[in-house]
């Protein structure tokens, strides 16, 4: 019995620190797009965006760390974090992207 409670402990542990890494990522690529003056109403709508498709698919509070990955797949892919915010137009996306790999904002 006891084996099986460290067992539980230890796999929270780890949950906790997977989400801490991925909380740590998505605050700093959020600290980036900040400092390339972007504005806090395209970062904010990046963030409800990813939280409304998150809630869609059934992610809810349990599902934290997938929502927080999904948060920092949103900020990598982001145009406005490869470039400076000098092109980008009032919705939040840029012109001539150097990548026409990565996803618009």
């Amino acid at each position: 019995m006891l084996r099986m409670e460290v067992q539980m402990v230890e796999t929270e542990r780890v949950r906790l620190s997977l989400l801490e890494e991925k909380l740590t990522d998505a605050l700093t690529l959020l600290l980036q797009l900040r400092a390339k003056d972007i504005s806090r109403r395209v970062l904010g709508t990046m963030f409800v965006d990813t939280l409304d498709v998150c809630s869609k698919a059934g992610h809810g509070p349990a599902h934290a760390l997938q929502v927080v990955d999904a948060l920092c797949q949103r900020l990598l892919t982001c145009e406005l974090l490869g470039e400076g915010a000098g092109s980008q137009t009032a919705g939040g996306t840029q012109r001539g992207a150097a990548n026409p790999l990565l996803i618009s904002c």
